[in-house]
């Protein structure tokens, strides 16, 4: 049996992590699933909060605003089976909209266009 690779960003919490935990219980114990994050401590715990039946669960840093860091995350992995580009970025309510506009429109736009492309053609 071949093992897969799926791999989700955003996934330190909320939907994305649940989609990890979703996906390591229907996978194979010999399948991995990258629960991907930008910050090491959320994604640490997060990581370490998820059973160990199923699929193995590999915390990974990944910052989706980060081109350089999506194509190398990417070229590590080759080939993948399952892509969530789940990560998002929101506007707080008592921010400056100019001082967030940049972070939401590249990490809710931009980033998941990079991360398609990047993986895609591994798929």
């Amino acid at each position: 049996m071949t093992s897969r690779t799926a791999i989700v960003t955003g996934a330190d919490q909320g939907l994305g992590y649940e989609l990890v935990a979703g996906l390591a219980a229907r996978l194979q114990p010999t399948d991995r699933v990258l629960l991907t994050g930008r910050d090491p401590d959320r994604v640490r715990a997060a990581t370490a909060s998820l059973p160990t039946t199923g699929a193995r669960i590999e915390g990974r840093m990944l910052d989706v605003r980060d081109p350089d860091a999506i194509t190398a995350l990417a070229t590590e992995l080759g080939e993948v089976d399952i892509v969530f580009s789940n990560a998002t970025s929101r506007m707080s309510p008592d921010a400056d909209p100019a001082a967030e506009v940049d972070a939401v429109a590249e990490t809710n736009n931009l980033a998941a266009t990079r991360v398609l492309r990047a993986f895609a053609p591994r798929m």
